[in-house]
């Protein structure tokens, strides 16, 4: 009698084992789309919390409208580089965010922005911003004096 061996393949691909621990290295994030780590650990995605209030407001540049945050905290008025040409975003220096993180800022520019119908020129350094596309920190706070109502959170005057 004959016999026959089926022939053995080998899969290219690993199998899943329980034991081994996922590795994002070579994966893409799903949210912007870089090397080296998931979505959930993604450090574009806001640490902001969609329950908590901030005091913002709508401002303008060249007819696009700036998602603007108010932040006392802030030593600077920050604008995403989005919104900038790239020129405008050469000489990067670091800083530090409040929570410690690193962030690129931008050299110092002057920019016309209109709020509230009135056209004032900021101060702004350019960053990599996601949430907001203008965050007025404490030199806007010092110039413009702005009326605020703290239990509503919200500006009444500039």
């Amino acid at each position: 009698t004959r016999q026959y061996s089926t022939p053995k393949y080998e899969s290219k691909t690993p199998r899943y084992n329980p034991q081994t621990p996922k590795s994002p290295v070579g994966k893409k994030c799903f949210n912007c789309g870089e090397i080296g780590h998931l979505k959930k650990d993604c450090p574009r995605i806001s640490a902001i919390h969609t329950d908590v209030k901030l005091l913002s407001l709508e401002a303008e540049m060249d007819n696009m409208k700036l998602k603007t945050l108010l932040d006392t905290g802030s030593s600077t008025n920050i604008i995403s580089k989005r919104f900038l040409s790239k020129l405008e975003c050469e000489e990067m220096t670091n800083g530090k965010l409040a929570n410690g993180q690193n962030i690129r800022l931008g050299k110092e520019l002057n920019k016309v922005i209109t709020i509230n119908g009135e056209k004032q020129v900021i101060n702004v350094r350019a960053a990599d911003i996601y949430d907001y596309d203008l965050i007025l920190g404490t030199p806007w706070f010092k110039e413009n004096k702005p009326e605020i109502d703290w239990d509503k959170l919200e500006v009444k005057r500039i």
